[in-house]
């Protein structure tokens, strides 16, 4: 059953009615050619009011008032999709746990000022799958943080948002919330994330989760952490079109049950081919095991030593060169050395 609606009181009356699983909210014209309807039969809302939260709002308090258990013509709490499209709110209405309290699978598609997730994992606590696409204003993780201690979320996606890391905000407080959560395995996928430079090290809070991690179309990806190789549940690691990338840290040698793919990442796959790993096409490099990948990460492993004798050395060579600086004639140290030598002569 799909409901096109004007008004909130056509929203409330027909929504009310439908034995609805999955219901859709749109809330301004779009390109229907895009609609993907097969995924959202049963319930369609279209808001045109200029305020789209309050609207939002305001319709499920009425529903919220008019939500009766024994009533079987009104079956809301059974819904369990729910799809924003096109909404101007900035946050999801934190009255909509109150009649919609089964929902299990939420995304926010076109969505511009979107920037938090807090009331939206914090609502609805047998949520398993949240997905974010193209919502710009969506910046970081960190507003996981409201996650329930019990809640089942093992499935977070973003595409096309503007997920970055900075030096204030890496994530730290989302990343700790999901890792606190009972469910033991997790799924995250970031793809076409523009801003996306680096995975932060606040990731680490996930070492206890079974972990997938899909990285994917990142044009300006050039970094992975080094904690990765401490997280010994990590079962999949993703890279594709990621092309600013060029090396991946030695420390993943740590995971033997790790399968790593890669696809499309011509520095990386390069680097592979240097250290003598068999790629055997130009663009596609995958393997059910990182012992596969070994003299790569033993060529890292020599980078890394010959890197650190060299540093050794040239500061040695800079700590001898600044002595010679400062004791020469005319440098600070040799007048100092002078001046205390007369002031010591003339005491004598």
């Amino acid at each position: 059953m799909s409901i096109t609606a004007f008004s909130i009181d056509k929203v409330v009356d027909q929504l009310s009615r439908t034995e609805s699983r999955r219901i859709r909210i749109i809330g301004r014209d779009y390109d229907a050619s895009n609609d993907d309807r097969n995924l959202f039969p049963d319930g369609t809302v279209h808001y045109k009011e200029e305020d789209l939260y309050d609207a939002i709002h305001e319709t499920f308090q009425i529903l919220s008032s008019l939500s009766d258990p024994e009533d079987d013509e009104l079956d809301l709490h059974d819904v369990l999709y729910l799809s924003f499209i096109d909404c101007g709110f900035t946050q999801l209405p934190a009255n909509l746990g109150q009649v919609l309290i089964r929902v299990q699978h939420c995304t926010f598609t076109n969505c511009p000022n979107l920037s938090s997730l807090e009331s939206t994992v914090s609502q609805f606590p047998n949520l398993t799958v949240l997905v974010c696409r193209n919502c710009p204003s969506m910046t970081s993780l960190s507003s996981l943080k409201t996650i329930h201690v019990s809640s089942t979320l093992y499935n977070v996606a973003f595409k096309n948002c503007g997920i970055r890391v900075t030096p204030d905000d890496d994530w730290s407080q989302g990343m700790k919330a999901l890792g606190k959560t009972e469910f033991q395995m997790c799924i995250l996928t970031i793809q076409d994330c523009h801003d996306l430079t680096c995975l932060p090290s606040s990731i680490r809070y996930l070492s206890k989760k079974e972990l997938t991690i899909n990285l994917l179309s990142n044009d300006s990806l050039w970094k992975l952490p080094p904690v990765l190789g401490r997280m010994f549940r990590i079962g999949d690691i993703s890279l594709r079109k990621c092309p600013q990338i060029k090396n991946i840290p030695w420390s993943i040698a740590r995971l033997p049950l790790c399968s790593l793919s890669f696809v499309s990442c011509p520095k990386l796959l390069q680097e592979f081919s240097k250290a003598g790993v068999p790629v055997k096409s130009d663009k596609i490099l995958v393997s059910e095991n990182v012992h596969d990948f070994e003299k790569y990460f033993q060529s890292q492993r020599r980078r890394f030593f010959f890197q650190i004798v060299l540093l050794k050395i040239m500061l040695r060579r800079a700590g001898q060169r600044a002595v010679d600086r400062l004791y020469r004639p005319g440098g600070v140290g040799y007048e100092r050395s002078r001046k205390r030598f007369e002031i010591m002569s003339m005491n004598t």
